[in-house]
């Protein structure tokens, strides 16, 4: 979905510039980028809007850099995901320093 992962890269794009979770949700906000309504974790609705929590989770998603991220009973594992990544490992990484 080109346009969910546009506004993805936007919100990495925005932390960056912002260096604050609350300031970048309130960039985003009042630049109407918008995120899907869609259903989450089993049955939570997102509100549309970027709100802290849910932007936090967006930028800690290794799922975004293309690495899938499971549970085993040895704990979380990792491993090369089957859809490429959106947003590239090095903005990742600054996002997460």
């Amino acid at each position: 979905h080109e346009e969910e992962a546009t506004v993805v890269r936007k919100a990495f794009e925005a932390f960056l510039e912002n260096e604050s979770l609350s300031t970048t949700c309130k960039w985003l906000n009042e630049n109407n980028f918008k995120i899907s309504k869609k259903m989450i974790n089993g049955g939570s609705h997102r509100a549309g809007h970027f709100m802290v929590e849910t932007l936090h989770k967006i930028l800690t998603n290794k799922a975004y850099v293309g690495v899938r991220v499971f549970n085993t009973k040895e704990g979380k594992k990792e491993a090369k995901a089957l859809w490429d990544g959106i947003v590239d490992e090095e903005t990742f990484q600054r996002v997460q320093a």
